[in-house]
């Protein structure tokens, strides 16, 4: 049977370099979450924003499936055949997609990046054939700490923004789950979807727990 990927924020700068990278092995199935009507919306949405790579433009449908969902709502938005389709494959869920404005109020923020990965987290509770939780977080979750800060302590508490606020309560709800996990944290992106060039990676994993 094929390994499953369930991957969020896939038509993001960050989401659609991930998804170029994982259509390459060709066992693997990509699931993209996408907010949309239905699947032929979705379809569309994502070949929007990937006609500049005909590679992904073509995947669409056949090893990239365009999942219409929305992971703010309980249980993705999904009805019980899509969950029932996920639960069969997924191995591994990649959540990508977050809301990164500034200048967002609490509540708005909270809804994309806290309660939705607390649905994503349920989600992938849920998910027998799991794997690992991969997390796409940032690396501004010290808050305002000073001096050295090693990367297994906890978020910070005190913060400069919102959005740090919301990526650091989202970790703890990672930390918290159960779920055998890995946080990314790419400091700066630079460059386009051709030339990407990632800034001051971090990556902290817990491997304890981990389906194998």
């Amino acid at each position: 049977m094929k390994e499953g990927i369930l991957l969020t924020g896939g038509t993001g700068f960050l989401g659609t370099e991930l998804a170029a990278r994982l259509a390459k092995s060709e066992e693997t199935l990509i699931y993209v979450l996408v907010r949309a009507a239905d699947e032929e919306e979705a379809a569309q949405r994502l070949r929007a924003a990937w006609q500049h790579d005909q590679s992904l433009y073509q995947a669409v449908g056949r090893q990239l499936l365009p999942l219409p969902g929305d992971f703010t709502k309980v249980d993705l938005g999904l009805n019980a055949e899509a969950l029932q389709a996920l639960r069969d494959i997924v191995t591994l869920v990649i959540h990508a997609g977050a809301e990164i404005g500034f200048d967002k109020s609490k509540a708005e923020l909270d809804q994309t990046n806290v309660i939705g990965t607390r649905n994503m987290i349920a989600l992938a509770q849920s998910l027998p054939r799991l794997r690992r939780f991969l997390h796409i977080s940032t690396a501004y979750v010290a808050g305002r700490k000073i001096g050295r800060v090693m990367e297994e302590e906890l978020p910070g508490e005190r913060f400069s923004s919102l959005y740090e606020q919301s990526k650091a309560e989202a970790e703890n709800l990672l930390r918290a789950s159960g779920l055998p996990w890995s946080i990314c944290r790419p400091g700066m992106i630079v460059g386009d979807s051709k030339t990407p060039i990632t800034m001051s990676p971090r990556k902290e994993s817990r491997l304890s727990g981990a389906r194998r």
